[in-house]
């Protein structure tokens, strides 16, 4: 995927044109346009395992986690400076905005994020012990507005964190993109990418929804 990217250090053009190119690839897989990867060259890997890949989360219970996917999805969750923007990547008719219109969402979330840090950091709740977080996720959905934003960032196609805070190496970056800052991942997502404010992204990957496809 970086090969198809413009070489840029600006973060805001990064996260564009990535957002822009991984939804392009979704609608591509969806359509059963992209060609199954073959398992040591013979063995074809099931496709299917997009449909998890986008918009997959896991739900946590108290006895079992519940795998959902979200594929019919029409949009992302933005995450800058602790607070949640939800941004639609696909119109009424399901077909891609041009990514000038992505950058400028993006650009207007950093506007709106200002320079506060939000204490309500809730993403840190999903690295706790799957039980002790089922139990927090359920006493959170009683309330309407949490149970909104909740919903909608378990729907996302995919989530995209807009770091703040600088890495200045790769070792840096990797822990960031691995653990976090230990609130600032939802780990039950399946795709997550986090871009630094130089421009470096990473990914945080939740396997499960497609293990075994």
């Amino acid at each position: 995927m970086d090969a198809c990217l413009q070489k840029t250090n600006h973060q805001v053009d990064k996260a564009a044109e990535y957002i822009w190119q991984m939804i392009r690839f979704l609608l591509k897989a969806s359509k059963g346009k992209i060609e199954n990867i073959l398992n040591q060259g013979v063995v074809p890997f099931d496709s299917y395992y997009y449909n998890h890949l986008f918009g997959g989360c896991r739900i946590p219970h108290e006895e079992c986690d519940e795998l959902k996917s979200h594929p019919n999805s029409r949009h992302i969750t933005v995450l800058r400076k602790g607070k949640y923007f939800k941004v639609e990547v696909l119109d009424n008719r399901g077909e891609l905005i041009p990514v000038r219109q992505i950058k400028e969402k993006i650009q207007y979330i950093m506007n709106l994020a200002g320079d506060l840090e939000d204490e309500r950091l809730i993403a840190g709740l999903t690295a706790q012990e799957r039980t002790i977080w089922a139990e927090q996720r359920k006493v959170l959905m009683r309330k309407a507005v949490n149970k909104e934003t909740i919903e909608a960032i378990e729907s996302s196609l995919l989530i995209v964190y807009l770091e703040n805070e600088p890495a200045n190496d790769i070792t840096q970056r990797s822990s960031v993109c691995m653990v976090g800052r230990g609130n600032n991942i939802w780990f039950d997502k399946v795709i997550n990418i986090i871009i630094f404010p130089d421009a470096h992204m990473g990914h945080n990957i939740e396997h499960s929804c497609m293990d075994a496809t």
